[in-house]
């Protein structure tokens, strides 16, 4: 009994440890591309977006006063990306 409840403490403390991840997309608000450091939090291999930490749309990047709609995932992909130029030879 004892080893199935350090094993449960065990999942929830992984589950407290944050970690970030980067995404650069279209931002309807900004008009433009931004970069966006969202938190993580979850087991490895399995953590999702819970919130921002910063985002070079606003100045200082950590001063986020938008509604974070960019948390979720669908929010950021609900715009095409732009075709890659081509060069000519």
């Amino acid at each position: 009994m004892k080893m199935v409840l350090d094993g449960r403490r065990n999942v929830e403390q992984w589950h407290e440890i944050p970690g970030s991840v980067r995404r650069r997309f279209w931002c309807l608000r900004a008009g433009r591309d931004v970069e966006v450091v969202f938190e993580r939090r979850g087991l490895p291999g399995l953590r999702s977006i819970t919130g921002v930490r910063s985002c070079t749309a606003f100045d200082p990047r950590t001063a986020v006063a938008c509604d974070r709609r960019c948390v979720d995932r669908g929010f950021r992909q609900a715009w095409e990306f732009p075709l890659p130029v081509r060069k000519h030879a």
